[in-house]
């Protein structure tokens, strides 16, 4: 496999006032002779790795946290993103339905799988007593392209949100214990 180099520019604004601070950043990173795992064994999950051309993200992030007098924080994040191959490629996918003599044609503009478009989180933090806290946090994210579908020939999985409860006691300054439902 040959190196992977990527560039990247990216800016961004952030900014405190008060109890609240938050943050704005764009980015674009193309790289080159990304590294992708190609389904291409006779069973599913086998494959190898290889190397794309050129590959490229873009995208925008922002976050937003709110406390109120050291007793609750309010969190939340955004961002959006297109991961693209910008080359053409044929790769292997024996088990696309689509697929033409166990391979794929992947176009420029094709989205890079495993990756969704739109992830957010939000989240509720109590500081009940000096050593415990409570909160439940809120992740989501849109649908996304399976590994094996790179030419984006099927429909994506469907998107989610995945709630959390957690409770955190410090017992001494290196031991804390955590419940996570």
């Amino acid at each position: 496999l040959e190196q992977s180099v990527a560039g990247t520019w990216e800016t961004g604004i952030r900014g405190a006032a008060g109890r609240a601070s938050w943050n704005l950043s764009a980015f674009t990173t193309t790289i080159a002779d990304d590294i992708i795992f190609v389904s291409s064994g006779t069973l599913r999950g086998e494959g190898h790795f290889e190397n794309v051309e050129r590959t490229r993200r873009r995208g925008v992030e922002g976050s937003f946290d709110y406390r109120i007098q050291n007793r609750l924080l309010a969190f939340c994040s955004y961002s959006w993103q297109r991961a693209t191959f910008r080359t053409d490629l044929r790769i292997a996918s024996p088990f696309h339905p689509l697929a033409v003599d166990s391979e794929i044609q992947v176009m420029p503009g094709d989205r890079l799988p495993g990756v969704p478009a739109h992830s957010a989180k939000l989240a509720l933090t109590g500081f009940v007593t000096t050593g415990l806290d409570v909160g439940i946090s809120v992740r989501a994210q849109s649908g996304q392209y399976l590994r094996g579908d790179e030419a984006n020939l099927l429909s994506t999985l469907p998107a989610f949100a995945v709630v959390d409860a957690q409770a955190r006691q410090r017992i001494t300054k290196r031991l804390t214990a955590v419940v996570q439902v």
